[in-house]
């Protein structure tokens, strides 16, 4: 689904759309942007497409007329599913819904319009999207393999024991699934809050950290159909450290079930390499080139589609931790400031 994005991938594009300096003399043609991040393991599966705008006034101020970006019911969108480089005979027509909040932001408004589905997507398979102007019969393609589930191998834990995060030296093994290109791994330290006036929980709440530290795994890391990358297990009490701030109002308490998770994302070539050209860069030259998987068949010299089309796969693995991990959480140096207590003297009001 769109929500919990790598990065806000689409901004970038959309300010290239609103561009001042858009020449108001040269023939009007219609651009689109399209966003669509496919997963099998989704119940619901969205894409956003929108207009260009040309505009003699400020763009910020015609796009809050949400009604001015979108193509409503004037064209068609379909998956359609293939496999071994023939098709099923399956398409799938998505459907419109106005329900998706959109984030605040420098285009903020409270409306955007969605394409969607509810149907299952088949992991094995490839879907082709194709976009018709039921006016003009422009159209826009895109192909996308769909990527199985992540397995994560290790940590492997015996329950009554716990993960060790006091270590220095821990593995986290995962498969390696068929057109993943990159992959990032994150941790998650998940923890509640309890008013020491009031005796209720007021927060609940996590630290996370990467563990691949904004650096794509690839095929290069593959060794026997699994990734092994090696972390610093002791690390996440900095994370803590550093996010936290000490409260004297609450106690603070790990969560009872699976306090630690590591969740594991990978994307495909067109996802990788669409994140590489739009990751942020520190240099003085800022220009960068822009990315596309879409392509518009009758377009010539000029393009007038882009965006990203392309799948994912993500999977989360959650751990209880050690007694010892907790006691270092409770009474170590870096963390014995924050009002950690020990979950056992939780009683719950």
């Amino acid at each position: 689904m769109i929500k919990k994005i790598w990065i806000p991938i689409l901004l970038s594009l959309f300010i290239y759309s609103c561009e001042q300096d858009f020449s108001l003399n040269a023939p009007y043609r219609d651009v689109t942007f399209v966003y669509g991040i496919l997963d099998a393991q989704d119940s619901v599966h969205y894409l956003k497409i929108y207009k260009g705008l040309q505009t003699e006034g400020n763009p910020s101020e015609v796009v809050q007329d949400w009604t001015k970006l979108y193509y409503f019911d004037t064209i068609s969108v379909t998956l359609t599913e293939s496999k071994g480089g023939e098709s099923t005979g399956r398409v799938i027509t998505l459907d419109t819904t106005t329900s998706v909040p959109r984030s605040e932001g420098v285009f903020g408004y409270p409306t955007q319009l969605l394409y969607y589905t509810t149907e299952r997507l088949d992991p094995t398979a490839i879907y082709k999207l194709k976009i018709v102007h039921r006016e003009t019969g422009r159209e826009i393609v895109a192909v996308t393999p769909i990527l199985a589930p992540i397995v994560i191998n290790a940590p492997h834990i015996p329950e009554n024991v716990g993960l060790n995060l006091i270590g220095r030296k821990g593995n986290i093994i995962f498969t390696h699934v068929s057109h993943a290109k990159g992959y990032e791994i994150f941790q998650y330290f998940h923890y509640f809050e309890v008013s020491k006036v009031t005796g209720l929980v007021v927060k609940e709440g996590y630290v996370k950290r990467d563990i691949t530290n904004g650096v794509f795994l690839t095929e290069n890391n593959v060794n026997h159909n699994q990734i092994n990358q090696e972390y610093n297990p002791s690390s996440i009490y900095d994370a803590i450290a550093s996010e936290l701030k000490v409260d004297p109002m609450v106690d603070r308490y790990i969560r009872k079930n699976a306090p630690v998770t590591f969740e594991v994302w990978g994307g495909s070539q067109s996802l990788y390499n669409y994140l590489l050209v739009n990751k942020p860069t520190s240099g003085v030259v800022q220009d960068r080139l822009q990315y596309t998987n879409l392509v518009a068949p009758a377009d010539s010299n000029y393009v007038t589609a882009w965006g990203i089309f392309a799948s994912r796969s993500k999977t989360v693995r959650g751990y209880k931790i050690s007694n010892a991990s907790e006691d270092s959480l409770v009474k170590g140096s870096k963390t014995s400031h924050l009002g950690f207590k020990y979950l056992r003297d939780y009683v719950p009001m």
